[in-house]
């Protein structure tokens, strides 16, 4: 709730935020961790120091294809694992884990799923361990009531967007929220309805 407040607050009206800079805190070491797909970023790393594999990585986009086909939607949540920030495993579902970045094996651990607000991108994770369970926050996209793309023909009400919440046990098999915890309620089926800055709803999880 506090990531949601937080989204939420940046949304609002006010004085404009101050940004502090501190490059001069991180240490890069200039290389590639994840490389071989299609299109993937805005990664999200949990450290875990007592585990097996201490550091577990959210991260989105298109494994070997535009839109990863096989699986529902299009933009889909991907998972990772390291010993160390230098070398990964990527989760690849029956097949298991693939340390040689061959992204065509990569399966999704979260994809959009036959909702209005949920059909087609689900992404920019953000994810907390409370206690055991992980909690994730991310971007979701849908074709509105109607169930047609905005711009298709026949379209009456464009696309939803929303951020969707999820629970796991072990960042790999999540539940969804039954619906958005964060989206403005009347525009679910407004007709030639756009969304603007002002438009937020805070939900429960």
């Amino acid at each position: 709730m506090v990531l949601l407040a937080a989204l939420l607050g940046s949304w609002l009206p006010g004085e404009p935020t101050r940004f502090t800079d501190r490059s001069e805190l991180w240490n890069r070491n200039e290389r590639d961790v994840l490389w071989g797909f299609r299109n993937m970023y805005n990664p999200h790393v949990v450290h875990q120091p007592e585990a097996e594999y201490p550091f577990r990585m959210w991260f989105f986009g298109w494994a070997s294809e535009d839109c990863n086909p096989g699986f529902s939607g299009c933009d889909a949540i991907y998972f990772a694992r390291g010993k160390s920030l230098d070398a990964w495993e990527i989760y690849a579902g029956d097949a298991g884990w693939d340390a040689e970045m061959r992204p065509e094996t990569w399966a999704p651990v979260i994809a959009a799923q036959d909702r209005p607000w949920d059909q087609w991108h689900n992404g920019d994770p953000s994810v907390v361990l409370h206690e055991g369970t992980y909690y994730i926050a991310y971007s979701a996209t849908g074709f509105d009531v109607d169930g047609l793309m905005y711009g298709q023909a026949g379209d009456t009400d464009g696309d939803l967007l929303c951020i969707m919440g999820a629970t796991s046990p072990d960042g790999i098999h999540w539940t969804k929220s039954e619906r958005p915890i964060l989206i403005r309620e009347p525009e679910i089926g407004r007709p030639g309805y756009r969304p603007t800055q002002d438009d937020a709803v805070l939900h429960g999880m």
